[in-house]
């Protein structure tokens, strides 16, 4: 029983540490794609001041396990999370729930925006009519006597 859990908890670790490795090769892949420049494993052992080699191994899936600093080190170089990167389930609650917070927050400044076309044009129409107010009012009371 206690080997089956053992075997269980180290294919869970296995699954995290592959997760880990194709979603940092993602990260980065999408980082290039985006400032249309290659990261080196030299520029990411740099970042992440890491051995170049280490960071190969573990990129390239050759070390067999990874250590916590270097999950760390990688994951902060990628500007990320370990949990993220190892497609935690808890990742996944928190990014939906910040996604819906997000959309929210989106709606109601589009709902702002939309209110506040509708008052600086109920500003301008007010403006107008004051000044229309103020030259009959001048016109007929210059001195401002009644």
């Amino acid at each position: 029983m206690v080997l089956a859990a053992k075997e269980k908890q180290n294919t869970k670790e296995k699954t995290y540490e592959m997760n880990f490795r194709i979603r940092a090769n993602d990260v980065k892949a999408r980082i290039e794609l985006q400032t249309g420049k290659k990261i080196t494993w030299n520029e990411l052992s740099e970042r992440a001041q890491l051995d170049s080699e280490v960071v190969s191994r573990i990129m390239n899936g050759t070390q067999k396990h990874i250590r916590l600093n270097e999950a760390i080190a990688i994951a902060t170089a990628l500007k990320t999370t370990v949990s993220y990167l190892s497609d935690l389930p808890d990742t996944h609650y928190m990014l939906d729930n910040t996604r819906k917070h997000r959309n929210t927050l989106a709606n109601t400044l589009k709902q702002v925006e939309s209110q506040r076309k509708v008052l600086d044009q109920r500003e301008s129409e007010t403006k107008e009519q004051l000044q229309y107010y103020d030259r009959i009012l001048y016109r007929v009371d210059p001195l401002d006597e009644h």
